[in-house]
């Protein structure tokens, strides 16, 4: 990915906001210019095909947050934690094989969203 985003660099292709955590990407595009964009960025290198999420009411999910666009501010933004609407909220036993640092992780996880 790093090479990628080199080469789109160099290239002046790469959109002006862009943030990466390992594959998954965020960034902030004009609509208009969405399909050029991911069609450039698509043609780059045949092993990576990037796919994208648009907005819903002001507010897309990235990760384990949900990203809030603030009416009248568009370049203004809030943060909530985000869980699938498919999470059951259920616990590691206390009984578990896991590792102590595992499941202390999984109830700060758990209880602080």
């Amino acid at each position: 990915m790093a090479a990628l985003e080199h080469e789109l660099q160099t290239k002046n292709l790469l959109p002006e906001r862009w943030w990466r955590y390992v594959d998954d990407v965020f960034c902030i595009i004009k609509r208009d210019s969405l399909t050029t964009v991911l069609d450039t960025i698509n043609s780059a290198r045949r092993s990576i095909k990037f796919t994208y999420e648009m907005e819903v009411e002001g507010k897309l999910p990235f990760l384990d947050i949900l990203i809030l666009r603030e009416p009248g501010c568009p370049s203004s933004f809030s943060f909530e934690i985000y869980r699938k609407p498919t999470n059951t909220r259920r616990t590691i036993p206390a009984t578990s094989n896991h590792s102590f640092q595992h499941r202390w992780q999984h109830i700060i996880v758990s209880y602080t969203g």
